[in-house]
């Protein structure tokens, strides 16, 4: 494993490992003043969803959990956790069987059940910053029924800290929790946004520094997005080896990335799929356009 790995809970002799079930118990701010000391006190949600699917134009949400909290935005550590909203949602259409073994989730539990949009609605827009840990899956669902969400600042757990330089070979919630000492019955949406919140309180293997930090520098930077147009089909696999998403509306690869990194990947796509010149089209990313479908 990397320099940077560690495991949460593993005994001396690194023959066993410990995980325990978490329970709620927030540790936030290390004192009262700690809460009194940070000056920059920032509002934040942590949500997430549960659906009948992956495709947000098609699909239905089924239930959603989500979390107000407190942070330093400056050092990014997590200062309180806050009140939690969790609810079923009855779909209207009978939820799949693969749904039902993956969340526990089935048609009884959400009959006559719904989401109140306008407490969630309430909630984001107090935010100053959504966190979810895959943002381009959840956002495009809580869209659809939550005006405060489109422009709303969104952070992204999964994408925007680099859990693998950390020494992690898996940016999966469930993996980054035990590899912390704790679990929960995952696939359920409150239960998953405290685990993300929780996961958010440890330092750093490799910095020190709050996780939420990086994601902060990333969130309130330039991002560009990079539109490989003209791109042979013989470079596709090399595009997707390099992260690139395919837009079946557009017919075309992308990419977004932080302006600092465009120098690069315009050098990288010229010299690696363009034959010497990069075509490339280039659109700037509004912050608070981030993980949009």
């Amino acid at each position: 494993m990397g320099s940077g790995y560690r495991w949460i809970g593993m005994s001396e002799d690194r023959e066993c490992v410990t995980i325990r079930r978490f329970r709620g118990d927030f540790i936030g701010a290390t004192s009262q003043a700690d809460l009194f000391e940070s000056l920059d006190i920032k509002n934040g949600v942590v949500l997430d969803v549960e659906t009948t699917g992956v495709n947000s134009s098609l699909d239905h949400i089924i239930e959603i959990g989500i979390r107000k909290f407190t942070y330093n935005g400056e050092t990014g550590q997590i200062l309180d956790r806050l009140d939690g909203y969790g609810e079923l949602q009855d779909p209207g259409i009978p939820i799949p069987e693969v749904i039902t073994k993956l969340t526990g989730i089935n048609d009884a539990m959400v009959q006559g059940r719904s989401i109140d949009w306008s407490k969630v609605n309430e909630w984001i827009s107090q935010a100053d910053l959504v966190l979810a840990h895959n943002a381009s899956f959840d956002r495009p669902f809580i869209e659809k029924h939550c005006a405060a969400a489109l422009n709303a600042l969104w952070g992204c757990t999964f994408k925007q800290i680099d859990w693998h330089a950390k020494g992690f070979p898996t940016a999966k919630l469930e993996i980054l929790s035990i590899f912390h000492g704790f679990f929960v019955d995952a696939h359920r949406a409150l239960e998953d946004s405290d685990a993300l919140l929780h996961l958010l309180t440890f330092p750093c293997p490799t910095s020190a520094s709050p996780y939420l930090k990086e994601l902060l520098a990333s969130a309130h930077c330039k991002w560009m997005r990079v539109l490989a147009k003209r791109s042979p089909f013989e470079k596709k696999d090399l595009l997707k080896g390099r992260r690139y998403r395919w837009d079946q509306n557009q017919k075309l690869w992308y990419r977004d990335i932080p302006d600092l990194e465009l120098a690069d990947e315009r050098t990288w796509l010229a010299q690696n799929v363009y034959n010497g010149t990069c075509l490339a089209d280039i659109q700037e990313i509004a912050p608070t356009q981030r993980f949009r479908d």
